[in-house]
């Protein structure tokens, strides 16, 4: 999958990252950044899918942390 990212977001905060959602505590997979459909200048959440699979939910962007690589 390539990154790609909007300039104003951290550099590990693209899609393909692997990050935790803190205001639910679960694990997911950046697929998508901002609201569907808008021009945000500055998007507000990201979209995030279970590693193993499953439903996507979003998350506002301040929950989101990365995940340390060497896991």
């Amino acid at each position: 999958m390539t990154a790609t990212r909007p300039g104003t977001l951290p550099k590990w905060l693209c899609r393909g990252a692997r990050v935790m959602d803190t205001a639910t505590d679960r694990e997911g997979i950046v697929h998508g950044i901002g609201q569907p459909y808008s021009h945000e200048k500055t998007p507000s959440c990201v979209w995030l899918l279970p590693p193993g699979g499953g439903l996507e939910w979003s998350t506002e962007i301040p929950s989101v942390r990365p995940i340390d690589a060497q896991k």
